[in-house]
């Protein structure tokens, strides 16, 4: 497939799933798909969207015990940014203080936190924007791994996000931002991937 029908194949897919056209099986399943940083961030919102609806059905209870974990985390002297928070909470927190019906609901928050600094350091700084995305490997394993066990009432979500992890973590492995690549070869894979 050569660069222009790339491009132009990349644009199809967001513009599809805009419209809700294409739903998230299907597109994860094309065998046509091409890895393109513009793409991961929609999938990840496509999916940040979903997990944001279990919010919207989460009662007073979740913001109480919510700010309850953010209390330790400060006092514990830890930066409460959102990469911070999941991989802390998932860790030492989660268990001791948020119900399993919640973990979606802080994932919701975590993934369009995560896609917006992915975003903003896409349009920055296209090298930096594969840096972080192979950082964030171990992010997405965690994430990924909140749904090894969930019930009936957010599998078809959890599905879908354990998909979507598991795409972003192959992505990452096929990306191959290894320390002893040279610098040129990474802005030559990065540029292949890029939608003018």
């Amino acid at each position: 497939m050569s660069l222009d029908n790339t491009a132009l194949r990349q644009k199809d897919i967001i513009q599809s799933l805009s419209n809700n056209d294409m739903s998230f099986k299907e597109l994860i399943n094309d065998e046509n798909l091409v890895i393109d940083p513009l793409v991961l961030v929609c999938l990840f919102r496509m999916v940040g969207s979903k997990l944001r609806q279990q919010l919207e059905k989460s009662d007073v209870s979740f913001q109480i015990e919510w700010t309850r974990a953010l209390t330790e985390i400060n006092k514990a002297g830890i930066e409460p940014s959102h990469l911070t928070i999941i991989s802390r909470l998932t860790k030492v927190h989660l268990e001791k203080y948020l119900y399993f019906e919640k973990r979606i609901d802080i994932l919701k928050d975590t993934s369009v936190q995560f896609c917006d600094r992915l975003e903003l350091q896409l349009q920055n700084d296209y090298i930096g924007f594969v840096e972080l995305l192979f950082k964030s490997r171990e992010l997405l394993i965690t994430m990924y791994s909140f749904f090894d066990d969930v019930d009936s009432l957010c599998s078809d979500i959890a599905d879908m996000f354990k998909t979507l992890t598991e795409f972003l973590i192959e992505s990452i492995v096929h990306i191959d931002f290894a320390k002893d690549h040279e610098i040129g070869m990474i802005q030559s894979k990065i540029r292949g991937f890029r939608i003018n």
